[in-house]
């Protein structure tokens, strides 16, 4: 189960993942964790207790400093700054749409060469 809470984070279409150029990043830190990172089911007070708020991965991203009681209060926040500088927040809003991505997208990546 726990393998499937990491994965459904990071392991899903939505989630860009940066190019390495001279074993660098060509990203802004910031960025580079709201768009490698997926957030699901905030409205799931089971789902948030069950994960230990791993579904708020964007946020732990950001902020790993704080403890994860506040995620749910931190999370807004984070989007209308994101919402305010066009940038995108990784969302999903159930588990299991989170995990059907996550399947698909192995499903895609066994697929190709």
């Amino acid at each position: 189960m726990l393998a499937f809470i990491f994965q459904v984070n990071h392991v899903i279409p939505q989630v860009i993942w940066p190019k390495i150029e001279n074993n660098r990043v060509n990203m802004d830190w910031a960025l580079l964790q709201l768009q490698t990172t997926m957030d699901y089911a905030h409205d799931s007070y089971i789902t948030t207790f069950l994960t230990g708020a791993l579904n708020y991965q964007v946020v732990h991203h950001l902020v790993p400093y704080v403890s994860q009681i506040h995620y749910p209060k931190i999370a807004p926040l984070i989007k209308e700054v994101c919402k305010r500088h066009g940038v995108t927040y990784n969302y999903l809003p159930t588990f299991y749409d989170a995990l059907m991505n996550h399947i698909t997208y192995l499903k895609q990546m066994g697929k190709n060469a």
